[in-house]
């Protein structure tokens, strides 16, 4: 209602300032989340879901905000998982703004969801700057950011930490594997 009676520019503004409120909140969780897991408090709830459904989801979410990227899918039918849907979107969904974030030329990203006799297995594949081995190696450690984009890109070098703590929360495990210009895979 309110914004119909505004000019072009403050239009613009107010866009602008919602903008900055979202990442503003973005990183208050994040601090927060990695509040709670040095305090050993990053608790939640867990049940049965369907995890190719979860993850058909954030591939639906993903190519709305990211209307330039392919996302590719390659999803087992019915994997049943016992987990927290909220938390294992937020994964994922880091996972993909990574992919995204570090592919500014390589345009495709591929997730796959796959089971074998024990585990789940979700892999955001992606053809971007990639990274050094370094770097892989202290990459889901709080406040680690890979070498050279501290200035270049926005964020604290947390979201993987926190992922990584979900995963473990649910029993599970984060890795990535990745060659310097030529993607990654986590």
């Amino acid at each position: 209602e309110f914004q119909e009676n505004l000019s072009e520019a403050a239009k613009i503004y107010v866009s602008k300032a919602t903008s900055s409120v979202n990442k503003l909140q973005h990183l208050i969780d994040e601090l927060l989340d990695a509040s709670k897991i040095k305090a050993g408090k990053l608790k939640f709830n867990k049940e049965k879901l369907n995890l190719t459904e979860l993850v058909d989801l954030c591939i639906e979410n993903s190519t709305y905000i990211y209307p330039l990227h392919q996302i590719k899918k390659e999803l087992q039918d019915d994997i049943i998982v016992c987990g927290n849907a909220e938390r294992l979107e937020q994964v994922l969904m880091n996972l993909i703004n990574n992919a995204v974030k570090y592919s500014p030329n390589r345009k495709e990203i591929i997730i796959r969801a796959e089971k074998n006799e024990s585990s789940a297995i979700v892999s955001v594949i992606d053809y971007g700057i990639g990274m050094v081995k370094s770097d892989q190696e202290l990459i889901f450690e709080r406040f680690y950011r890979a070498n050279g984009h501290e200035s270049t890109m926005p964020g604290l070098g947390m979201g993987l930490y926190i992922s990584s703590e979900i995963i473990k929360e649910h029993n599970g495990e984060i890795h990535v594997r990745s060659k310097l210009n030529e993607g990654s895979v986590f």
